[in-house]
């Protein structure tokens, strides 16, 4: 008797997928993130820190897809699929996929936002290969 009770109060405990976000939604979820244009400026810094400020915009372009492959090893695959979908989901999908490098809602408790992908965001990123454990 306590068997079949444990065992329902066990299935009743485990939380049901939430639904993937629709077109709609996704835009509502982007736009929690407002764009913020940064006007600076720099005409009265010396040339010398002028040019370093130009290297350090190069760094970031450079860095900026290496975060992306760092944070899970899907996102460049993922990301050449989310480029081809010329839907308005798939648009919508691409957007919230760059705003938060990556297929999980990072406001939202790392929640997926596209089909396909792990349910839980992978706790080490792509640092560590698929299955590490600590020694």
């Amino acid at each position: 008797m306590l068997l079949p009770i444990s065992i329902a109060l066990m299935v009743a405990a485990v939380p049901e997928k939430s639904p993937l976000p629709d077109a709609v939604a996704l835009k509502k979820m982007t736009a929690r993130l407002a764009p913020v244009d940064l006007e600076v400026d720099i005409s009265k810094l010396p040339q010398p820190e002028r040019a370093a400020l130009a290297k350090m915009v190069e760094a970031a372009q450079i860095m900026d897809p290496l975060f992306l492959r760092q944070s899970w090893s899907g996102n460049e695959t993922l990301f050449f699929t989310l480029a081809q979908d010329k839907s308005p989901l798939g648009q919508e999908r691409l957007h919230a996929f760059f705003q938060n490098k990556g297929p999980w809602d990072r406001i939202d408790l790392n929640r997926p936002f596209i089909p396909g992908v792990p349910e839980e965001k992978p706790p080490s990123g792509n640092f560590y290969p698929a299955g590490a454990t600590k020694a």
